[in-house]
């Protein structure tokens, strides 16, 4: 199993550990450093005990604090995290540790927290011109225009994970809530609604499967200070609704597949 995440789905000397997993992660910024909340151990992070729950092994956690798809972190005086939809989602693979050269069977993905942050424009999924945005060259090989909303790179993200692990099984995750007022509100929804029709797009609905953690794993903006410890990064009972939601969506895959 591999992860591709911001800051939620990090955890020091795991998702920064570039010598035993893969060799871009070095410099990968991590929030969660056992004194940071009360998830003091990886074994209490979702991925972790998503694993540990399931008989998964970790492959490769490539989550990093900051980490947008939409665009690159340049911030002065902060390490650069490239945008995920450009080459993060195609490095998710062992190519250095004990394992290289191996591909992960699962992919979770949970991401785009921070593009609701900073950038302007989830744009919709219907308004995808896929012959436009992915170029086939029928050589196994793509193009890509350049995109210019979330739901583009988005679209362009899962692609590229979709080409590069094949074999895969894919897990998009919706955003867990943040607390959010006013017209903030409406605006993370349509960031949400991007990720909930792009797995259920023609395009994505028999490759990528969607956990709605936004609507359906327990965290809600009444309750968000009990999930959250400072309302985005998950307390250890935030992390155990995730966990839970992200094991039925995979239950009900399996046993359906």
């Amino acid at each position: 199993m591999s992860i591709l995440g911001d800051s939620i789905s990090t955890y020091t000397g795991i998702s920064n550990d570039s010598e035993n997993t893969n060799s871009t992660i070095q410099d990968n910024l991590v929030w969660y450093t056992g004194s940071t909340s009360d998830v003091t151990s990886a074994d209490q992070t979702w991925w972790m005990q998503l694993a540990n729950n399931t008989g998964m092994n970790l492959l490769v956690n490539n989550s990093s604090g900051g980490a947008r798809v939409v665009s690159d972190r340049p911030e002065s005086g902060k390490e650069t995290v490239t945008a995920a939809y450009k080459t993060r989602c195609v490095q998710l693979h062992d190519d250095t540790g004990n394992n290289a050269g191996t591909n992960p069977d699962v992919i979770a993905i949970m991401i785009g927290t921070n593009d609701y942050y900073i950038e302007n424009a989830s744009g919709s999924v219907t308004d995808i011109d896929w012959d436009s945005l992915i170029t086939d060259n029928g050589d196994g090989t793509f193009n890509y225009a350049t995109p210019t909303t979330f739901a583009e790179c988005y679209a362009i993200m899962l692609h590229k994970m979709s080409v590069e692990y094949e074999n895969a099984d894919i897990f998009a995750c919706s955003l867990t809530m943040r607390s959010l007022s006013g017209s903030q509100i409406t605006k993370f929804a349509s960031f949400n609604q991007v990720i909930i029709d792009l797995c259920n797009s023609d395009m994505f609905k028999n490759r990528v499967v969607l956990v709605d953690l936004y609507n359906n794993c327990g965290i809600t903006l009444s309750n968000i200070n009990t999930y959250t410890a400072d309302g985005v990064h998950l307390k250890q009972t935030g992390m155990d609704k995730v966990t839970d939601c992200i094991i039925e969506a995979m239950v009900e895959y399996y046993l359906n597949k």
